[in-house]
């Protein structure tokens, strides 16, 4: 009895979990660039993946959060993407109406059926 699954059954995983994605979304992918004198501009965000998701919250309520002697509020969140979207660390997510910041991807592998991201909202 063998226990990997066959190509055919993750294909059929993948497509069972993509009917369960109902918020669309964008992957937004930033690039920085400098100018003559070499100070850096504001990044432009490109969009590099787009589809439908699962947004999910993690926890009812928010977190504060010191930066830069601000204090700032943040969402924690997570999202579920279909599996093989390029997404990092560094990129941003429209997602169910909101903007976020990505700060995690669970690793993914041949298998998977979706891709796991954590997400900030800052409020």
């Amino acid at each position: 009895m063998s226990l990997l699954l066959s190509p055919a059954t993750v294909t059929s995983l993948r497509a069972l979990a993509g009917r369960g994605m109902p918020d669309a979304f964008q992957v937004l992918r930033p690039s920085v660039a400098q100018d003559d004198e070499g100070a850096l501009r504001p990044p432009t965000y490109s969009v590099v993946a787009q589809g439908n998701g699962q947004l999910m919250a993690i926890a009812p309520g928010s977190q504060e959060q010191l930066l830069a002697e601000r204090l700032q509020v943040i969402q924690p969140a997570a999202a579920l993407l279909p599996a093989g979207t390029d997404v990092r660390v560094t990129d941003g997510l429209s997602i169910g109406g909101g903007s976020f910041q990505v700060v995690g991807v669970a690793p993914h592998g041949l298998y998977e059926a979706a891709v796991s991201v954590l997400l900030e909202a800052r409020l």
